[in-house]
């Protein structure tokens, strides 16, 4: 059977500044069957950027599940979604006019996928994104992150920007802001030609255990301890997961060793001398 659980939590930097959690979620079970979520991080410069998050992916989620209420077929999923990401833009636009307030106050990010057990489509627009376990147990990004030369984010009004594809042989999805994303698959990692995930920590979000479908509430404060315990230097950004699964349909198991991680003294070292080359 198909579940979802999902941590949505304000990062450390942001309670230390009282300021509110800027990310937001939502996640739905067509009618159909399949399950659609989306994650969206509200810019740091964005004054109501909280809003922006929360009104983009409510809409994009809600514009999917009315569109495929009757339909399971994944070829139609993809289409929904870039729909559903125009929806989304108008949505934010139409809160920033309600509020008398320049739209690029509700600057936001999104990310949304629809997932059946067997398959998947996404939509991308910013840094946020989505990574997946393929039957044979292979984590594979769905997603890049799309920051300019200067690393700054493109959010969702870059509709230029925005990126789409399906994935089949899916067993499992995660969708994360760029806090949580990071941890996952590191971008030192990429930079290097190295696997792009962290299979060791992937494992932990991608790989679902025997039961967990029956202990959601568990699983999902087992998800917030761990990164509440995550090193505040490499994450105290606002922190937002969801992950999509099929409880009676795991990933498969690869060769040993392919989830203990990459070798961080070797990246270190392959880093330094890429410095001084």
């Amino acid at each position: 059977m198909l579940h979802f659980y999902a941590v949505n939590e304000a990062g450390a930097s942001h309670r230390d500044a009282g300021l509110p959690c800027q990310d937001a979620f939502c996640a739905l079970r067509l009618a159909a069957g399949p399950l659609v979520a989306c994650v969206a991080d509200g810019l740091g410069s964005a004054r109501l950027s909280q809003v922006g998050s929360a009104v983009a992916s409510h809409s994009c989620a809600h514009a999917v599940a009315r569109e495929l209420a009757d339909d399971a077929v994944p070829a139609r999923w993809r289409p929904a979604i870039e729909r559903a990401f125009a929806s989304a833009e108008q949505a934010v636009l139409a809160a920033a006019a309600e509020r008398c307030v320049d739209p690029g106050e509700l600057d936001t990010t999104l990310c949304c996928a629809v997932f059946d057990g067997s398959s998947a489509a996404w939509g991308n627009a910013g840094d946020s994104g989505a990574l997946c376990a393929l039957e044979d147990g292979t984590y594979v990004p769905l997603t890049a992150q799309d920051r300019d030369d200067e690393g700054r984010v493109y959010p969702l009004c870059f509709d230029d920007r925005w990126t789409f594809g399906g994935q089949g042989r899916a067993a499992s999805v995660l969708l994360a802001t760029d806090g949580v994303l990071e941890c996952l698959a590191p971008p030192a990692l990429a930079a290097q030609g190295l696997d792009p995930i962290d299979t060791r920590i992937a494992r932990m979000f991608l790989h679902p255990q025997p039961g967990d479908g029956e202990r959601l509430p568990e699983v999902e404060r087992e998800a917030s301890a761990y990164f509440a315990d995550y090193p505040r230097s490499l994450l105290d950004d606002d922190m937002t997961l969801v992950a999509l699964f099929d409880d009676e349909r795991a990933p498969g198991e690869r060769e040993a060793g392919y989830c203990d991680g990459p070798d961080w003294e070797q990246v270190r070292a392959r880093a330094i001398a890429a410095l001084y080359r």
